[in-house]
């Protein structure tokens, strides 16, 4: 029995990451495979969501048992993943049995505007299952309580962004230092102290290098700012039980 499981969108680099192929085509279909017939697919990731929900919200809206409707309700679910608390055995077939029986709801906020009278806002919150957020909360709260503590970031790729980030502002700090003498700190030294930088903060080289392609698409993202954007998007929307 699988308890205080939550059900959020897919990291890039799972291992059972589903792609989305000839998409808006009679032939479309989802399986786990990168590329078909030479195309590459797209991956149903919180990236997907987070895009999906910029579109969504641009358009009209989806009606509730229209075709449409059930369609981006099937792509969504694809694109989200049973997660286990941490120690259980991500193999367990009942995850995949919980995600079987999972349905997808795709509501909307409202605004009503009218000329000159004050807009009147529906903004929905959902209520997370019990035990999921207190699960979490007790797990943070075991956490030290002191500054730098590494942020509760749930993916992967918000780590190497962040440390991206940071690791940019550092190597932009050596070339402003200045040794004791006003004098710039020395080429050897600046190599020196990057390298360091580097290895704890971790570098690209591994992702731009690599034939993977989930890696190929997280370096891909660690350079595309609308990309960011569409994963936190993602990540607010399905993130709120974790």
């Amino acid at each position: 029995m699988v308890k205080n499981y939550i059900i959020v969108g897919r990291r890039l680099d799972d291992d059972d990451i589903k792609y989305l192929h000839g998409a808006g085509t009679e032939n479309e279909t989802v399986d786990m495979n990168a590329e078909k017939d030479g195309v590459a697919g797209i991956p149903l990731t919180v990236e997907f969501i987070g895009r999906t929900m910029v579109e969504l919200s641009e358009g009209e809206r989806l009606q509730e048992g229209t075709p449409e409707y059930d369609r981006m309700a099937g792509l969504l679910k694809h694109a989200m993943t049973v997660r286990p608390p941490t120690g259980h055995d991500p193999s367990d077939p009942e995850l995949d049995r919980i995600w079987e029986k999972t349905t997808i709801v795709i509501d909307y906020d409202e605004r009503v505007s009218e000329e000159g009278q004050t807009d009147t806002n529906v903004r929905k919150l959902v209520v997370p299952v019990k035990e999921t957020l207190a699960f979490r909360a007790d797990e943070i709260a075991a956490m030290d309580n002191t500054p730098g503590f590494e942020p509760p970031l749930s993916y992967e790729l918000d780590r190497r962004l962040m440390k991206a980030h940071f690791g940019s502002l550092f190597h932009d700090i050596l070339d402003d230092a200045r040794d004791s003498n006003d004098a710039p700190l020395s080429d050897d030294v600046k190599q020196a102290l990057g390298k360091l930088i580097d290895e704890r903060l971790g570098s690209m080289e591994d992702l731009a290098n690599s034939a993977d392609p989930a890696k190929q698409n997280m370096y891909a993202i660690l350079n595309s700012p609308v990309s960011a954007f569409h994963r936190a998007v993602g990540i607010y929307i399905t993130e709120m039980c974790n």
